[in-house]
């Protein structure tokens, strides 16, 4: 595996994993975004790609749990490889996002699913 492309994911991921660190308007800055486009070609592309697409989504899980009170484990009770398919839904339904925006999505998902008194720490 190309461990400067995962160190890039990894960068990327902890570049856009608190969205409550956005300015007033809800926006802030993504390094290495990539379009639905770009996901959907990893997804279908070499293992290498797919591996690149792993670690970032990992990394971007992880980050979010690092920095997020409150939540140890967003994507506890599900798997990676449901989670990519999740993804790759997302980005067949909205082709024009990115990859940011589909984890946004993801963890708006998994989020819902936290129990409410799971949540009393966020």
């Amino acid at each position: 595996m190309d461990h400067k492309a995962v160190a890039v994911a990894v960068i990327a991921a902890l570049s856009t994993s608190v969205s409550e660190a956005a300015d007033e308007t809800g926006r802030y800055w993504a390094e290495g975004r990539e379009s639905c486009g770009t996901v959907l070609e990893r997804i279908a592309g070499p293992a290498q790609s797919r591996a690149i697409l792993d670690a970032y989504i990992a990394a971007y899980l992880t980050a979010y749990n690092a920095w997020v009170p409150g939540v140890a484990h967003i994507a506890e009770g599900t798997d990676r490889k449901s989670i990519v398919i999740w993804i790759e839904r997302y980005c067949r339904e909205n082709p024009l996002d990115t990859d940011a925006q589909a984890m946004n999505a993801l963890i708006t998902e998994l989020r819902a699913r936290i129990p409410p008194s799971s949540r009393a720490n966020e």
